[in-house]
């Protein structure tokens, strides 16, 4: 296993990765509202909070980050490290809002080798491929990127859509955005 992680500093670094989570949750908007237009024909805003970002697909790819720096650099492990922090994260956010609100988000029990329909293997699979993608191309370049950002423009930029983020999820557990399935 790694031990040594190379980086600028420990505060950059957490910098970059609540920008990742931002980044990660508006392109999980955008692929599930694009999925749903695809399979349904009407374009809708996706999951329980109302701003344009699926907190689910941000808290996976932070995660699945802090994973592929501690794991044996051996792909296949992190691949079936991703389809099981997926699995989790999905089971477990599936079951959070179905108990606090009585409705479902989502639900697999039409889709082949699901677990009460909060999981299933074709999605599992599908964000195991995607952590790939994240590990070895989205996020190298978005280190770049970010590393042209000046630090304090960083706190700045994570402070704004902190807040917002915030207060659209207060805002949602009061009035959570109605598009379960």
């Amino acid at each position: 296993m790694r031990t040594k992680i190379n980086r600028k500093s420990d505060s950059e670094y957490w910098l970059d990765l609540i920008l990742v989570f931002f980044v990660v949750s508006a392109i999980g908007w955008i692929w599930e509202v694009i999925v749903v237009w695809f399979l349904s024909g009407t374009l809708g805003d996706r999951g329980f909070l109302h701003g344009p970002w699926l907190p689910i697909y941000g808290c996976g790819s932070v995660l699945m980050i802090w994973m592929k720096e501690h794991l044996p650099e051996k792909r296949w492990i992190y691949f079936l490290a991703c389809v099981a922090i997926s699995g989790v994260l999905e089971y477990v956010t599936s079951w959070v809002l179905e108990s606090v609100y009585h409705t479902r988000w989502w639900d697999y029990n039409n889709e082949p080798l699901n677990l009460n329909g909060r999981i299933c293997a074709t999605n599992l699979l599908i964000f195991g491929i995607a952590g790939l993608f994240l590990a070895y191309f989205l996020y190298p370049r978005l280190k770049k990127l970010f590393a042209q950002i000046p630090k304090r423009y960083k706190i700045l930029i994570d402070g704004g859509l902190g807040t917002l983020f915030c207060i659209d999820a207060v805002f949602s557990f009061c009035v959570p955005n109605a598009l379960p399935v």
